[in-house]
C-alpha cells in the first residue's frame, strides 16, 4: 500500500481521502535531500505529514511542477486528485492534508 492523503478537520476527522495503492508517489515525489523542492520533499514516506492552509498553498505550486514531469496519465490523475485536497485546505479555514506513510 502507498501513501494515502486525507483532507482532514482540525479534529482529525476526515473529509476526503485519495488512496495510492498502485504506489505511484514513491516514483513521483522528490527525495528529502531534492533542493528543488522544499514542500513536497518533506513527505515522509514512512510516516505521517501533515500540511496546513498556508503550507498547502506553497505545496500547490511544487505539486503542479511534479503533474507536468509526470508522463504517466493514472500517476498525473493521481496527484490532480491530491491536489483537490490541498485547493480546498488553502481555500478553507481549519482543515489540513495529511499524508499517512506505508
Amino acid at each position: 500500500m502507498g501513501i494515502t492523503a486525507v483532507l482532514e478537520t482540525e479534529k482529525g476527522e476526515a473529509i476526503t481521502t485519495v488512496d495510492d495503492p498502485a504506489n505511484l508517489l514513491h516514483k513521483i515525489l522528490p527525495a528529502p535531500n531534492d533542493a528543488g523542492f522544499q514542500w513536497a520533499n518533506t513527505i515522509d514516506w514512512y510516516a505521517d505529514t501533515t500540511f496546513n492552509r498556508i503550507q498547502a498553498r506553497l505545496l500547490r505550486t511544487e505539486w503542479a511542477r511534479l503533474v507536468e514531469r509526470t508522463p504517466d496519465e493514472s500517476a498525473r490523475k493521481l496527484l490532480m486528485s491530491i491536489d483537490d485536497l490541498l485547493e480546498r485546505c488553502d481555500a478553507e479555514q481549519h482543515l489540513y492534508v495529511k499524508f499517512y506513510g506505508d
